[in-house]
């Protein structure tokens, strides 16, 4: 799901008092949902610790409203 072209990336997380913090949107098709991870990144890049949750709110509507083509790589 991290590797989704799809996804929104929130790096920082917005809602992070972690400066290394990363919120990542995307529809994760075993769960045949839209899930939102939070997670921390090390120096390396790697993500560690991550909470996941139902995607719902603001940040879904943000999801289905952003045109896949228009979301950064």
């Amino acid at each position: 799901m991290v590797d989704n072209p799809d996804r929104l990336v929130d790096e920082p997380g917005h809602r992070s008092v972690h400066a290394n913090s990363v919120r990542i949107v995307a529809y994760w098709p075993a769960a045949r949902m839209v899930i939102t991870i939070v997670a921390l990144r090390d120096t390396t890049g790697a993500l560690h610790g991550p909470s996941a949750w139902k995607t719902t709110g603001a940040a879904l509507r943000q999801y289905l409203e952003v045109d896949p083509d228009d979301r950064p790589e």
